[in-house]
This record gives C-alpha cells, structure tokens and sequence, in this order.
C-alpha cells in the first residue's frame, strides 16, 4: 500500500533530522563541503547577496575539481582571490527606459515623455532600484515623467539647500558609491513627501523599519511599531502638560514673589528716606525677585520629552482598531509605492533604501526610533529556553533584534536604560541562535554585542546593580 511505502521513507527523514539536530553549526558545514568534495554529478552553490566576502570562505568546497561551481552576488566589490569576477554594472539607457515603460507604460507614452525618460534614466544613473521607484511614483500619483522629472528638479534643489552634509561622505557612512546612493536617495525623496501628505503615518514606519531587518517584515512588526509609537506620544503629552502645569504655578509664586521684593524695596527706599544704603538694598531685593522669576523655564524645561518611559512594556502588546487599521494602510501605501516587495505576507525593504531613510534623519529622530525599535522588539520578543513552542515566532524576528542592536551601538548618547534593553535583547538573540538553530558564530557575535553595549551602560552608570547583573548574565 502507499502507506506502508511512506514509512521507510519517513523514518528516513525522521533519523536525518535527529542526526542533523544533534549537530553543531560547524559538523553541518564541514559534512556538506565533504559531500560536495566527493560528489560525482554536477552541482552549483549560490551565495545570494553576500555581505561580508570573508565569511563565504567558511562555506567554499576548496579542490572539488570541475564537478561543482560556485556563484557568489554582493553589492560590493569581491575580493582580489575571487578566480572568476564579472563585474554587473548598471542597465544601458535603451534597457532602463525599457524598464520604466514597463512598469508605468501610460506615463512615458508621449514623445515628450518619452524624451524626459531618456533625462531621467540618464540622471538617475541608470540604476534600477532608483528607476523602479521613479516608475512606480508616476503610476501610483499618475504623473507622466515630464511632470516627474519637473518634480524631482524641484525637490533636488530643496534637498541641495537643506542639506549641510557633503556627498563625499557618503561612502564612509555607508559603504556605497555616491552615484548609487544618491540615486537611490533622490528618487526616494520624492517618494517620501507625497507619502508624508497622504499619510504622514507610513512615513515615521518607513523611518522605523529602517532600523530593523530588511527581511520579514510583516504587518505584525508594523503593528508593534505604531502601538510604540503611540505609546510614547502619549507619554510625551502627559509629561507636556506637567511641565505647563508646574510652569504655570512657579510663574503665579514668581509673580507673589515679584510684588513682595518689589513692595519691601519701596519700604526700604522711604525708611532711609532715598539714601544710598535703600537704594543698593531695594535693588538687591528686586533683582533676587527677578531672578526667581526666571528660574522657572531653567527648572522645568530639564524634564525632556525624550527621557525614556521606565512603564515601557515587556510582554505583548494589546492593539486597538488604530493599529490594525493604520497597519494595512501603511502596507499598501508601501506596496503601491514599491518601497517594500511582498511575497507570501513577508516584505522586504532594499537595504539601499533604509540607509538613505537613515541617513535623511536627525540624531535625535534617530535616536527616537532606535528607542521606539528597542521596545517594540521587546514586546514582540517570546523566546523561552524551556519552550520550544516560542522559537518559531522569535525566530521571525531575530534579524530584527539583530538590527536593532547594532544600530544603538551607533548612538552611544542613547539613554543607559534603552542601552541596558538592547543589550539584553542581544544577549536573548546570542542564547536563541545558540539553542534553536546551533548558529555558534552568530550567537558569539550577538554576545560579544550585548557585552559592549552593557560596557556602555555601565560607563554612564557606574556601580550600577542592573548592568552589573546583566554583564554576569551574558
């Protein structure tokens, strides 16, 4: 029968995935590249993307003959060992106008608009990424690419104006080339502030998804994000009015305080019938009444709306019709804009595109929602040790973590609180990629992390109980 056919087969599978299991990161690697070494067929290994060249070489069969072939893509140049290196550059002119009339063929259809696509490939550089979402503006604002090319004129000029920042910077901050970088930021930018007067809603997400993972994005991440976000605009609302409050009652006692000085003054001035000695004394009085009088602006604008909420929560977040509503707005608005593709509910985000999002805030946005991130990663974060059923879901968002983490280390003025959080997320990152996924080098470079981000810490709270702890822990 078919059932009884299956078995041998299941169990197969069943003792493989024992054994598998039951093996470190580095037997696993080590198996396959013997496997690959030995192997009388033909085979192709991709590398897709790679970030850091050197760590391909733990992977790399070495002396597999003419059998197996190896394809490594990145976005950097490869190192000088690479045997074989085809260098892809840019599409040619025909082929990018190609590509913008595919994807918004009523808006180049004119001669004119046809010659405006011939301007606009030309000044984006030729890069797709940058045309991709040129063409998808037009059709999403239905702009013919005259219009388009008028427009983003406009707005390069605005950035030019606004921008203190030099271009040859760039490539230090980010590891790009200024020509595809800029491409990218350009064509972004226009893109951004038609989103911002639709909906300014999905521009502060698209600022916060850029400090996390470019991979798995989902509505529940974004979720999580407005549920912070409104949390903390709240809290700032709350310490706002305080602070008018308190303000309001040291201006009314300023004022008392005011009159008093000024009356004893006069009384000082008739007792000694204007001589010098009244004088200098009603003076004195009046200034050290004037002086109180100011110290309120000194006393309560300390009380900063960005001092970071201790009340921020570690367990799920509960939604309201907000969030769940705004979620599915913003991920149209992102789709239609093709600033995330989506397959199978997971988006992803051009790493290209979060840097320029990055790089086109101020350090005290960034620092904003590099705490925002923090606490939404938080609250998404379930990994038990003990509970194989919180893996899956901490899994989806372990990059995420990853992320944000590295991004605070970025910002050593971040609050030792939200220091002490990303640290403790990094650790809880090293221990699930250690125990769920026998990823050893991954968990030492999360531990190694969360060790320098509570160095951090403990450098801005010395001889503090929190830090130490967590330091002993990791």
């Amino acid at each position: 029968s078919s059932s009884s056919a299956s078995s041998p087969s299941a169990s197969a599978g069943s003792t493989a995935a024992a054994a598998a299991a039951d093996k470190s990161t580095e037997e696993i690697i080590a198996e396959v590249k013997s496997r690959l070494f030995r192997s009388q067929v033909p085979w192709l290994l991709v590398f897709d993307n790679v970030e850091h060249p050197d760590l391909s070489k733990r992977f790399l069969p070495r002396g597999a003959g003419t059998k197996g072939h190896v394809l490594l893509t990145a976005r950097h140049a490869p190192p000088a060992s690479a045997d074989r290196t085809l260098l892809l550059g840019c599409f040619p002119p025909s082929e990018s106008v190609q590509l913008l009339a595919r994807i918004a063929p009523r808006h180049v259809s004119s001669p004119r608009d046809a010659a405006a696509a011939r301007s606009l490939v030309e000044t984006l550089g030729n890069l797709p990424l940058a045309l991709g979402t040129a063409a998808a503006y037009m059709r999403r604002c239905d702009v013919p690419c005259a219009e388009y090319l008028e427009r983003y004129a406009a707005s390069e000029g605005r950035r030019s104006s606004s921008s203190s920042s030099s271009s040859s910077a760039l490539p230090a901050r980010y590891g790009e080339s200024n020509e595809h970088f800029h491409s990218v930021a350009s064509s972004l930018a226009l893109s951004v502030n038609e989103i911002e007067k639709e909906n300014p809603t999905a521009c502060r997400v698209l600022r916060l998804l850029s400090f996390l993972g470019p991979d798995l994005v989902t509505k529940a991440v974004i979720r999580n994000l407005l549920c912070e976000r409104r949390r903390v605009d709240a809290v700032a609302e709350r310490r706002r009015r305080d602070v008018d409050r308190r303000r309001s009652v040291a201006r009314a006692t300023a004022a008392v305080a005011l009159g008093i000085g000024a009356s004893g003054a006069l009384r000082l001035v008739r007792r000694n019938h204007g001589g010098q000695a009244g004088v200098v004394a009603a003076t004195a009085l009046t200034a050290a009444a004037l002086l109180f009088v100011s110290q309120d602006s000194f006393l309560f604008d300390g009380h900063s709306n960005n001092q970071p909420d201790t009340t921020a929560p570690s367990t799920p977040n509960s939604f309201s019709s907000f969030e769940y509503e705004q979620a599915d707005l913003v991920w149209d608005i992102l789709k239609s804009f093709s600033l995330i593709s989506v397959k199978d509910g997971k988006g992803t985000i051009h790493r290209l595109m979060s840097q320029a999002m990055r790089y086109s805030q101020s350090d005290e946005e960034a620092r904003g929602n590099v705490t925002i991130c923090i606490d939404a990663m938080r609250s998404m974060w379930t990994f038990k040790p003990e509970r194989p059923d919180t893996w899956k879901e901490s899994q989806s968002i372990l990059e995420h973590v990853k992320s944000v983490a590295a991004h605070s280390l970025e910002y050593h003025d971040l609050s030792p609180e939200y220091i002490l959080r990303a640290g403790q997320l990094s650790k809880e990152a090293g221990v699930f990629s250690a125990m769920s996924l026998n990823a050893f080098v991954e968990a030492q470079a999360s531990l190694e992390m969360s060790l320098k981000l509570l160095d951090i810490g403990a450098a801005k709270r010395k001889r503090n109980a929190a830090f130490q702890k967590a330091k002993a822990e990791t």
